[in-house]
């Protein structure tokens, strides 16, 4: 269909007759106009029509985009969150394996000091034990030493 544009109107030489216009003339042009006017409007209509749908699909596109920017905030957060937490929990494992360290190392040295103590306690023993038998071993080689002096004096009482 032709379009009939407002300078077409304007321009337009319409035929003069004896009464004024070309009655003929002036109905196609203004059945032109009607059509092109008629088209125009529902063509409008139409663009409306798509521009609300467009509107509310772009409504719906920013509230997504709002909700996947919470999400993602939230996200972030959460991640944070998480992290610092693992942060947290970490350092507290390491302290209290510092601490379980620390005392491990406390009981070892209590213990090597006991056992140093029953390393000397173990070695005076062993002293005094050998100063002991080194009496005993002694007294009896020097009564072994008397005995045959002894025999004798009893030998010879005794004949």
């Amino acid at each position: 269909m032709e379009r009939i544009l407002p300078i077409d109107l304007q321009r337009h030489n319409l035929k003069k007759s004896a009464v004024g216009y070309d009655r003929k003339s002036v109905d196609d042009l203004l059945e032109k106009a009607a059509q092109s006017l008629s088209a125009s409007i529902d063509e409008n209509a139409a663009l409306h029509t798509q521009l609300g749908r467009l509107h509310e699909q772009l409504d719906r596109f920013k509230a997504e985009e709002s909700l996947m920017r919470e999400a993602l905030v939230l996200a972030q957060k959460t991640a944070d969150e998480t992290r610092a937490a693992a942060h947290r929990e970490a350092d507290l494992i390491r302290e209290a394996a510092r601490q379980q360290a620390g005392e491990n190392l406390q009981d070892l040295r209590r213990q090597a000091d006991d056992l140093r103590w029953e390393i000397e306690r173990l070695r005076l023993e062993r002293t005094r034990f050998r100063d002991e038998f080194r009496s005993v071993l002694e007294r009896y080689g020097r009564e072994l030493e008397a005995t045959p002096q002894a025999l004798s004096v009893v030998e010879a009482q005794v004949v």
